[in-house]
């Protein structure tokens, strides 16, 4: 996923009731330091906003980062997942969702 400033990209995600980890691997793509916001949030519809629970948060001063955090599948339906770019340098990001 390439992403540009301040821009959320959006996934739909189909699994079985479970808990997942979702490990989330980001690197500025100029390579420069610089400061990375990024964030992650499962939600049950898309464009939700208002939802609180955030699975993945980066804060950092560097040119990659790697965070995980835990999404939990209660019901056998669609989950969307956010990914959110808090800042103006874009990102390459790579993200695993695992059974766990």
């Amino acid at each position: 996923m390439k992403d540009s400033a301040a821009s959320e990209v959006w996934f739909r995600s189909e699994r079985d009731v479970a808990d997942y980890t979702l490990a989330v691997d980001t690197l500025v793509a100029s390579g420069a330091l610089t400061n990375i916001i990024f964030s992650v949030t499962p939600c049950e519809q898309f464009g939700q906003a208002d939802r609180k629970e955030t699975v993945s948060t980066t804060n950092v001063l560097d040119t990659t980062s790697a965070s995980a955090g835990d999404i939990l599948f209660s019901d056998p339906v669609p989950r969307w997942i956010r990914f959110r770019n808090g800042h103006r340098a874009p990102l390459d990001v790579t993200s695993t969702l695992t059974r766990g």
